[in-house]
């Protein structure tokens, strides 16, 4: 009799999500800010994360200025500026390592 090979169990989002970083294989999220919150931003011990790019979310309001901030234990960063149809998007190359905390406004 010819034998059809088993399937392979299916991980959970974040079994998959340990074993690519376990891997070392970059991943890939994103979060929308909404004004006057912010995101924290906490990797594990082992992790990285590397924050490229930033850009304005729908509903932004002609000439209004939106600046992107870093809070940490040492202080208050702006990273850079958010205006409509002037600059609606910027890249930028910032490493955020494990044990460091920080809030992304």
């Amino acid at each position: 009799p010819h034998l059809l090979p088993l399937p392979k169990p299916r991980r959970t989002p974040q079994e998959e999500a340990t074993r690519m970083m376990m891997a070392g294989a970059p991943m890939f999220w994103g979060a929308e800010i909404k004004a006057g919150n912010g995101t924290a931003i906490d990797p594990d011990i082992d992790e990285v994360f590397h924050l490229t790019h930033f850009a304005l979310g729908e509903g932004a309001k002609d000439g209004e200025r939106v600046t992107i901030s870093l809070e940490s234990e040492d202080g208050k960063f702006v990273i850079g500026t958010l205006v409509k149809d002037r600059c609606d998007q910027f890249s930028a190359d910032l490493l955020i390592a494990g044990g460091d905390l920080a809030t992304l406004k």
